[in-house]
């Protein structure tokens, strides 16, 4: 993770992202990117599909206003989402978010 933020620029980081038996958790370099990543909002719903999210305007994205609310706070601009599966019950993804 730590070299993908480093190749897309300064402040953007990466949290990996895995849903099992229903329980969202993540791990990454910055705890509240982390945080935003497992809760309720696009990370969630986007990992229960297939399609990778793009959100290049986060501040300006509609739905999820408790979610927005909280990038605005974590400094969260834009947002990637891009979702895999390993195995029928766990949903694995890559989030990647960058700074205002």
């Amino acid at each position: 993770m730590a070299r993908l933020a480093v190749r897309l620029g300064a402040g953007v980081t990466g949290t990996a992202v895995q849903r099992s038996a229903g329980t969202l958790s993540g791990v990454g370099r910055d705890p509240a990117h982390v945080a935003l990543a497992t809760r309720p909002g696009p990370v969630p719903d986007t990992l229960a599909g297939t399609q990778v999210l793009a959100l290049p305007d986060v501040a300006a994205m509609e739905g999820w206003p408790e979610w927005r609310a909280a990038a605005g706070e974590a400094h969260v601009r834009t947002a990637l989402v891009a979702p895999a599966r390993s195995g029928a019950r766990i949903a694995v993804g890559v989030v990647v978010l960058g700074p205002r």
